[in-house]
């Protein structure tokens, strides 16, 4: 037994482990059973012995036991069968009808089985339900989460055409100070080339390291400075350093920048690594100037379920 413990649990997942552990409990128990079955006794006696002394339990019936077993192994082993709750209610309603006598405890027995059927039902397709809602609302606060992190710069979803839920957080993302402010102004963190059914991708997903140009100086598009300045503070600790960072329309240029490394991806976002908790920096910009890449082939790619709406 220790044995098929040990080995269920270096070939199945965490979660899979005591299912399938359960799964040869039959095979387990077979010797003990045939022991009792081509014994003189229509019992059998499981002994324990530490060093000298013997411990013997009371005889047991072990074929109960095993058809138990049987049970929880089948159960175990078809867990995607919405059937086998049909023979087990029909094989244990059958086994424990001999006790009803008269008709009177028949109509009792027959109306408690109902009962339990009905609540074993039900509280099997409560904790089903249950674990399906829990597990969709975990993925979708784990998405929610993990996306309030930071941007993705070669991949995001959208969901266009369907009703969504209001995002009322008052967390602040990351704080701008222009020195010369001009509305509308408008940040930008990635770029996204193709669509495929709801998600956005960028391609090509190639980047190039962006090397200082003096001492916390980054230029990270274009030459020479902008003519416009803002200061730009993101709180980066939840990415541990490093992310996507949000810029101007038209950045140029990046005064005091202090990171490690920069890489800069083929559609303009740049992504940092190894920075401060808090990251504050100047960036010098041009509105009327985007460092955007020319249009390739690929821009007319319009996806096949989208084509006919779009033509």
């Amino acid at each position: 037994m220790f044995i098929l413990l040990f080995y269920s649990y270096v070939e199945n997942e965490p979660r899979m482990i005591f299912l399938g552990f359960i799964t040869t409990m039959p095979i387990i128990f077979m010797p003990l059973l045939f022991a009792q079955l081509f014994s003189t006794s229509d019992k059998v006696v499981i002994g324990t012995k530490f060093g000298k002394r013997t411990h013997s339990h009371a005889p047991v019936d072990i074929r109960t036991l095993y058809i138990l077993a049987i049970t929880f192994a089948t159960a175990a082993a078809n867990v995607k069968s919405l059937w086998f709750i049909v023979p087990f209610f029909i094989m244990i309603l059958v086994s424990l009808s001999g006790y009803a006598k008269d008709a009177e405890s028949l109509k009792r027995y027959v109306a408690f089985s109902l009962a339990a059927v009905f609540i074993t039902v039900f509280i099997g397709a409560t904790v089903v339900g249950g674990h399906f809602l829990i597990s969709s609302k975990m993925m979708q606060w784990y998405n929610d989460w993990y996306s309030s992190l930071s941007a993705d710069p070669f991949r995001t979803s959208t969901a266009m055409g369907e009703l969504g839920r209001m995002k009322l957080s008052g967390e602040i993302i990351f704080r701008v100070y222009p020195e010369e402010p001009s509305l509308p102004l408008y940040m930008k963190q990635s770029d996204y080339n193709v669509l495929i059914r709801n998600s956005w991708y960028s391609r090509p997903r190639k980047t190039e390291p962006v090397f200082a140009s003096n001492d916390m100086e980054w230029q990270l598009f274009g030459d020479g400075e902008g003519e416009k300045r803002m200061r730009i503070s993101v709180w980066m600790n939840k990415n541990k350093g490093e992310g996507v960072l949000p810029l101007p329309d038209g950045a140029k240029k990046a005064l005091e920048l202090d990171v490690a490394g920069i890489e800069k991806s083929a559609l303009g976002a740049v992504y940092v690594e190894e920075g401060p908790e808090l990251l504050e920096f100047v960036m010098t910009y041009d509105t009327e100037n985007r460092f955007e890449p020319h249009p390739w082939r690929s821009d007319l790619f319009v996806p096949e379920q989208e084509r006919e709406v779009v033509e």
